[in-house]
């Protein structure tokens, strides 16, 4: 059974709308209505998410699993231990948390459209070498979505056709850089015009996006 099908049975289980997961997800209803009409599916990150909001087994969704119940064979096997050993899983547990933790870390938003404006001007003053954005806007789809997290690399140049992270005019836009005289920004989304630089113009370029 597909994620698509599984995640609409639940959803019609719970008598749930795509609205409300949203809320409870962070995700956007766009992208929930793409997974649902099979477009594409979840990154992995995103499967956990959505389990999480909906109290289901990770296995489940990804359909590896017949069970939707989370499994607690984990859980009967720790309580067997005696407390020296239960203390040696609880730290190696944290620690994978921790670590998962810092995979979904992400230091603020890129647009996929319309530069965005003021907190999340965020990235530029993240100390790390390469950088983790949550996708905000449709622009740059099939390749990005909404609500995908990309990483880009401090770099201050780009070569022509690279796709990166910019600030424009004070907000934070990700997109294709071409340079042929002009300098333009370019979305992959056709329904999207170029942004043509001009001298007016106060433009950085933060970083080429990695995946």
């Amino acid at each position: 059974m597909k994620f698509s099908t599984r995640l609409k049975n639940v959803l019609k289980e719970k008598n749930m709308t795509q609205s409300e997961l949203s809320k409870r997800t962070g995700i956007s209803k766009s992208v929930i209505s793409e997974w649902l009409s099979d477009k594409y599916e979840p990154k992995q990150d995103k499967v956990y998410i959505v389990a999480d909001a909906l109290s289901l087994s990770p296995s489940w969704l990804f359909g590896v699993s017949d069970s939707k119940s989370i499994d607690q064979s984990i859980l009967n096997i720790y309580n067997q231990l005696n407390e020296t050993r239960q203390n040696k899983v609880y730290s190696f547990a944290e620690h994978q948390l921790q670590e998962q933790k810092s995979e979904l870390e992400y230091y603020g938003q890129t647009a996929a459209g319309d530069p965005l404006i003021g907190e999340q001007v965020a990235p530029i003053i993240s100390d790390s070498l390469t950088v983790r954005l949550l996708v905000n806007g449709d622009s740059m789809e099939d390749l990005y979505h909404d609500g995908d997290i990309v990483t880009y690399k401090k770099q201050p140049t780009l070569e022509n056709g690279e796709i990166g992270i910019f600030v424009l005019n004070g907000g934070v836009t990700m997109k294709k850089f071409k340079k042929n005289g002009d300098i333009r920004l370019q979305s992959l989304n056709d329904k999207y015009e170029d942004i043509v630089l001009t001298d007016k113009d106060d433009f950085t370029i933060l970083g080429k996006v990695i995946k």
